[in-house]
């Protein structure tokens, strides 16, 4: 008997082999890795599954609700929460979605749900994705440490052991370790002077969603995360050319990774690149039309969702100013406008 999660009506004899946990801790949240990724997958059509009663699972005063003015009145406010959903990735095949904001309560009952809930979909594999902060320069390939509940036989792995405060997707990761499932953890490094802006990491989250596929699941769409990695590429640039003190610490860094010969892998793009957010119409409605059925069809969500809204081009945003800030952070000190 489920806690806090309630199914959509219809599922009848639903079956996903493959779950992707992306849920985020706004204040930390390393280089904007999952924020990234989860922008990808709403990209994808998808359809709620399950969904789970907020109010006994957050602190709203640690996470609160955001609430927006218009014209003298409060006229919307969003609180925390969570979801499953039904996503079809960019080849057609299903997979279930975990995400929303990472809850701060009863983390033993909510895994006991999220087993049941893979228990019922026949679900075989799970991947979840972090960002990390590490002493790397923002010039060199995005690497990541690949963890899993299975023995990995491979001498190329990271040797050692590290102890560190668990979100709820490692919380769950290990529980499912403990109860024979196949877990895996993508975990991207984040340059020290990225891991604290509101500005993804585009290089990690480009890796992330790379390895995702190499590594067995979903083909998620890249969406316009290539040309925000050019363009933060220059921004970066620029800056060091004004800054003697980040363009010395990129150099420490890049000398530093160069040596290095610690197991964390990197993306080699062998089957050329993932499809862009103007492919993804075509290639479903191309695999729903080869179909007897829909998989998302009959599946009623438990609530009609809130009509997504796209977000303004993100090459308006400012970038050097986020990026400055985030120096400016590191460093304790003001930059000049």
């Amino acid at each position: 008997m489920l806690n806090y999660a309630r199914y959509a009506e219809n599922l009848g004899e639903l079956k996903v082999p493959t779950l992707v946990i992306a849920l985020v801790d706004h204040l930390v949240d390393p280089g904007a890795i999952g924020q990234a990724v989860n922008a990808c997958i709403d990209l994808l059509d998808s359809v709620e599954v399950a969904a789970f009663d907020s109010d006994p699972l957050y602190d709203y005063r640690a996470q609160r609700p955001i609430v927006t003015y218009n014209d003298g009145v409060l006229s919307s406010s969003a609180e925390p929460g969570m979801s499953l959903d039904l996503v079809t990735d960019v080849n057609g095949q299903t997979f279930l979605f975990l995400h929303g904001t990472e809850p701060d309560f009863h983390w033993p009952r909510l895994t006991a749900d999220v087993m049941e809930i893979m228990g019922k979909l026949g679900v075989e594999k799970v991947f979840s994705i972090h960002g990390m902060p590490a002493p790397i320069p923002h010039t060199r390939p995005a690497d990541m440490l690949i963890r899993t509940t299975t023995h990995v036989d491979n001498p190329a792995v990271v040797r050692g052991q590290v102890t560190h405060p668990a979100s709820l997707s490692d919380y769950i990761e290990y529980q499912l370790g403990q109860s024979g499932y196949q877990a895996i953890n993508i975990r991207v490094r984040v340059p020290l002077y990225m891991s604290r802006s509101d500005m993804p990491f585009f290089s990690g989250a480009l890796a992330v969603v790379r390895q995702l596929a190499a590594l067995g699941g979903p083909t998620i769409p890249l969406g316009d995360l290539e040309q925000h990695e050019d363009q933060q590429g220059l921004e970066l640039a620029n800056i060091a050319q004004q800054d003697d003190q980040f363009a010395a610490m990129v150099a420490q860094f890049e000398e530093e990774y160069d040596s290095s010969e610690q197991g964390f892998v990197k993306t080699h793009d062998e089957t050329g690149p993932l499809p862009t957010s103007e492919e993804i119409g075509a290639a479903v409605e191309k695999f729903l039309a080869m179909q007897n059925s829909n998989p998302l069809e009959g599946v009623r969500p438990v609530q009609e969702p809130p009509q997504k809204t796209k977000a303004k081009d993100a090459d308006a945003q400012d970038f050097r100013t986020h990026l400055r800030n985030s120096l400016a952070q590191l460093f304790n000190r003001k930059q000049e406008d």
